[in-house]
């Protein structure tokens, strides 16, 4: 405590004063020492994470926006040594280009459509928010498969990873997007066009012959893009892919597409944003659930969930409402991983929280980002210096499913990745074999997403080309690797 200032008329003994007079002085000397040096110390705290201003080159930022995007939050990190896996063999195309493929007929979009979700396509965010009150669900939960919940302790370098697993049957997944009007691409820019020409894809015969190349090159499974009951995406899905004899070769899945579905991001808000994700689940469950080639796990069907990462405030309880509220014990697979502390499975948005992960399993959409990108550098150089280190440790500690990015041309300006089908089986091989929790062992499935198969607008199609730069030369790898199966002679520790 500093004494009270000391006047001239004050009066106070002799050795009073001199003692006050010596502690006037030491408590100046410490003020003067606290403003030199602490401002020199102070360790500033970690900047707030503003979703609405994450931004990266993929759909993680604006939803296939036209305007320009800034990539100046996330800064360029300390580069990781790259991977230089063996080089694969020569290619040699083996899947035929079809002499022919019927144009059909568009179809209309259905006019019974419900008012009070977003009429935006799947480009563009909803200007407005609409009413969120889905109608009334069932109140019954049928008998459903236990929920696979591991507790765990994450840490950044755990000691329960298993070096010796032995892999199930892997699954490919790619994105499928359904939402190109015949002769009609305008909406963006795009680098290449379809062997099929600018195809519709509410037409039959064009969902038919993608499903004849995608079941021939090994992809077991569609990740369809879903906005809403009423955008260009479900109509469409409906008129072609739902209707073809050839659907049985594959199993589809729903790829919930938060930036252009959600009015808000912030669960916090009311129930404006829980009762939007409940109202679009409702629809998925009546429209795809009992389907005979909807993807189910354990009996439960799978719904990727777009950049949870950008959901704030949402709790896990939230999860049991939406079981309630829909009827159906769902198989989430959350796209939470990125950068900064996405990074880390404790500290994600998102991630795992009181031990235990928010949701049943995780994925990466696309893990693009501009102030780490090289313009001209490969996909494959991309991914093993970002992406690998962040897939390493969410795979270490949780169900974690990675993609593969064979290329990436986005319309919107930002550097390319160029990309070739060595690059894409090295991505194959290496992410195939990311190390696993020593509890992953039975009910797991192994899954690997490609990203796309027909994102024409941000260039990371595997779909065959008409100009042939690449061709068939993508889904030809893929077969081979599929048909190599999986191998992971070096997993590390």
């Amino acid at each position: 405590m500093i004494a009270s200032p000391v006047t001239e008329d004050s009066e106070i003994p002799p050795k009073v004063t001199s003692g006050r007079r010596f502690c006037i002085a030491g408590a100046l000397v410490s003020i003067l020492l606290i403003l030199v040096i602490v401002p020199t110390a102070i360790i500033l705290p970690k900047d707030d994470f503003n979703p609405a201003n994450t931004t990266t080159a993929d759909k993680t930022d604006e939803e296939h926006s036209n305007s320009s995007v800034s990539q100046t939050d996330f800064p360029t990190k300390s580069p990781v040594p790259t991977h230089d896996p063996s080089q694969s063999p020569s290619l040699a195309p083996t899947l035929p280009v079809p002499s022919s493929v019927p144009t059909g007929t568009p179809s209309a979009a259905p006019t019974n459509v419900p008012t009070h979700y977003p009429t935006k396509e799947p480009s563009e965010k909803p200007s407005e928010k609409p009413s969120t009150n889905p109608s009334a669900s069932p109140s019954h939960l049928p008998t459903a498969t236990p929920t696979l919940t591991p507790t765990m302790v994450p840490t950044d370098k755990p000691s329960t990873s298993n070096p010796t697993y032995e892999p199930e049957e892997l699954m490919i997944l790619a994105y499928y997007y359904p939402w190109y009007n015949r002769d009609d691409w305008s909406r963006h820019g795009y680098q290449d066009e379809p062997l099929l020409g600018k195809y519709g894809t509410d037409e039959p015969a064009i969902a038919e012959q993608h499903n004849e190349w995608a079941n021939r090159a090994g992809i077991d499974a569609w990740v369809v893009s879903y906005n809403s009951d009423s955008s260009l995406t479900a109509p469409h899905f409906a008129e072609s892919m739902l209707k073809v004899n050839n659907i049985d070769k594959m199993k589809l899945c729903m790829l919930y597409e938060t930036l252009s579905a959600l009015p808000t991001y912030d669960f916090e808000d009311g129930t404006i944003a829980l009762d939007s994700v409940i109202g679009s689940m409702i629809h998925i469950r009546d429209t795809y659930f009992d389907h005979p080639s909807y993807l189910k796990i354990n009996g439960r069907p799978v719904v990727v969930l777009y950049v949870t990462r950008r959901w704030e405030n949402f709790e896990p309880d939230m999860l049991d409402v939406m079981k309630k509220a829909i009827g159906v014990d769902v198989f989430y697979i959350a796209d939470e991983p990125f950068y900064r502390w996405q990074k880390y499975v404790d500290e994600a948005w998102n991630g795992v929280k009181d031990g235990k992960p928010v949701f049943e399993a995780y994925t990466t959409y696309n893990m693009y980002t501009d102030p780490t990108a090289i313009a001209g550098e490969s996909a494959k150089d991309f991914m093993f210096r970002e992406a690998l280190p962040i897939f390493e440790h969410w795979s270490e500690n949780t169900v974690f499913f990675p993609n593969v990015l064979p290329m990436y041309y986005d319309f919107r300006g930002h550097p390319p990745l160029v990309g070739d089908a060595a690059g894409f089986r090295e991505q194959l091989d290496k992410f195939a074999c990311l190390p696993r929790p020593s509890w992953y062992e039975g009910g797991y499935p192994n899954m690997m997403f490609v990203t796309s198969w027909n994102e024409w607008w941000e260039g990371s199609q595997i779909e065959p080309d008409l100009d042939l730069k690449y061709g068939f030369t993508f889904i030809d790898e893929l077969k081979r690797f599929k048909d190599a199966g999986v191998q992971c002679p070096e997993i590390r520790v």
